[in-house]
């Protein structure tokens, strides 16, 4: 069974999914199914822009150092290679793209390139896709404010089993 959802413009009940209202012929898609070459020429330049300017030696960019093992009364515990910490995520204002906004520290060593994949899902647990981030020329001990970006329609929620690599 189909799920309803209230048409932009009139507000009358239509199957989800409906290209347009049958009542007032309004298109219902998001910007993304509507102009699919130019969402696609505009990802492609938004992560061309993000990978470009992460290889930067910005003065703005925060770097922390840390330890690459934590010692608790006389124990020495292992510190794992990349540290993530998740924030939040939400649509931009046009609906456009679902952003997830976090940190990543590299406890491992110096990478000319890193990402992170982030798993996201519809309200039904179904997943969609991923959303990505990536960033040049990160150190050992520096951390990176990452805004991984996903542009599948629907995102409920966002999964903590992130998936990083790097090289």
């Amino acid at each position: 069974m189909s799920k309803l959802i209230n048409c932009k413009a009139c507000g009358n009940q239509i199957a989800k999914g409906t290209k347009c209202c049958p009542n007032c012929g309004k298109d219902n898609r998001n910007f993304c199914a509507k102009h699919k070459l130019l969402t696609v020429l505009l990802a492609m330049f938004i992560i061309g822009s993000v990978c470009a300017g992460c290889g930067n030696e910005d003065p703005g960019v925060e770097v922390n150092n840390i330890q690459e093992a934590v010692v608790i009364d006389e124990v020495t515990t292992k510190v794992p290679d990349y540290q993530v910490t998740l924030e939040g995520g939400a649509y931009d204002e046009f609906e456009f793209a679902y952003y997830i906004t976090g940190t990543l520290t590299n406890n491992k060593k110096d990478v000319d390139y890193i990402q992170i994949l982030i798993p996201v899902y519809d309200a039904d647990g179904n997943k969609l896709g991923d959303a990505i981030a990536n960033c040049n020329n990160l150190k050992k001990g520096e951390t990176w404010r990452f805004e991984a970006m996903a542009m599948e329609d629907g995102i409920a929620r966002y999964s903590e089993d992130v998936d990083v690599s790097g090289f």
